[in-house]
């Protein structure tokens, strides 16, 4: 079945709301074999006029985080039997609610927005990962919320109705087994990255994300690290950090794969 999915996805043509063309690895290396992550949409924040925060040399977040978000998929392809799928190829702007309803739309089974963080003082620094919340745990959430959508402010589910919005999400029972599993795979990206990179681990949290309301599956943001730091702002440009971090990733998937058991937490099937 997963096959078949993979050589349709070959053939789709290039288009708005169609499934990406995937591209071929090269690698006859054994590969893992996932049992319930078979479709990972891959999620490049920002693009476009859209650029993020600015990076410790003038380059911008929108940049890295697409060169990890391939980086991820090279491995996924070389490595395991999952399709990756990516919102956003080149640098273009797609809106919050589009990043989300295109996961929905291909049917994924895991839904990584990428992003890099930022500090006004410079200070910040290592890994978080976050799932969906009905509201910002504190200061520092509300100022990462604030700071990834804050070019999204058209978007009607953003700002005004979030807070209601998302806590009509978390009382449906599908997105209530989507959110629990969301936890887990944000705990073991978390650790994934945290092993491969050997940085600081500031936690796993919850927030409102606008990218994640509309998620129909497991649905985390991913801060792979301060970009506005001294020290890990230039780390972050390094292609083998970058690799790093791809690889955390990756790993962290097969763990969730390996946790998840016989349960479908997933609307991908239905």
């Amino acid at each position: 079945m997963v096959l078949g999915y993979y050589s349709a996805l070959l053939l789709v043509a290039a288009g708005v709301g169609a499934a990406p063309s995937v591209q071929s690895a090269g690698s006859d290396a054994p590969k893992t074999m996932l049992e319930h992550v078979h479709r990972v949409v891959i999620d490049p924040g920002h693009g476009g006029g859209n650029n993020g925060c600015l990076g410790i040399d003038g380059t911008y977040e929108k940049t890295v985080v697409l060169k990890i978000a391939k980086r991820v998929e090279r491995i996924l392809l070389a490595e395991t039997n999952a399709v990756p799928l990516l919102t956003r190829r080149t640098d273009k702007f797609l809106g919050l609610g589009e990043r989300s309803r295109l996961a929905n739309k291909w049917k994924g089974d895991i839904f990584l927005s990428l992003h890099l963080n930022a500090d006004a003082y410079g200070s910040g620094f290592g890994l978080e990962t976050w799932f969906l919340g009905a509201e910002a745990a504190d200061a520092e959430a509300r100022r990462l919320v604030e700071q990834e959508e804050a070019k999204y402010r058209h978007e009607e589910h953003h700002a005004h109705e979030g807070t209601d919005m998302v806590k009509r999400i978390l009382r449906d029972a599908t997105h209530r087994q989507a959110q629990a599993h969301s936890q887990v795979l944000a705990i073991d990206i978390a650790n994934g990255m945290r092993e491969t990179t050997k940085r600081k681990l500031r936690g796993v949290k919850q927030a409102p994300f606008g990218v994640l309301k509309a998620a129909q599956m497991p649905a985390i943001v991913v801060e792979a690290g301060f970009f506005t730091h001294a020290k890990e702002g230039w780390t972050l440009l390094a292609t083998e950090q970058q690799e790093k971090i791809a690889r955390g990733i990756v790993e962290g998937i097969i763990a969730y794969d390996k946790r998840i058991g016989g349960t479908n937490p997933t609307l991908s099937q239905k």
